[in-house]
């Protein structure tokens, strides 16, 4: 089974408030149980933000153990 993820998720994690610990529990229970991945448009999405680089969303979908789909 695979489960998508949205964007909002990956900008939770970037967070240092209890937002940032809920969304890695969650992402955590999601990979246990499945294949994580982004879309295309989710990517996109968190390209646009400022100071953000292709390098950048590679460590985090690798950290993220999820992949772009």
């Amino acid at each position: 089974m695979t489960s998508s993820i949205d964007s909002n998720v990956f900008v939770a994690l970037w967070g240092k408030d209890a937002n940032s610990l809920h969304a890695r529990k969650a992402l955590n229970s999601a990979l246990s149980r499945c294949k994580v991945v982004a879309s295309g448009v989710v990517s996109a999405e968190l390209l646009g933000g400022a100071g953000r680089s292709i390098e950048i969303l590679d460590e985090l979908f690798d950290w993220t153990g999820s992949a772009v789909d």
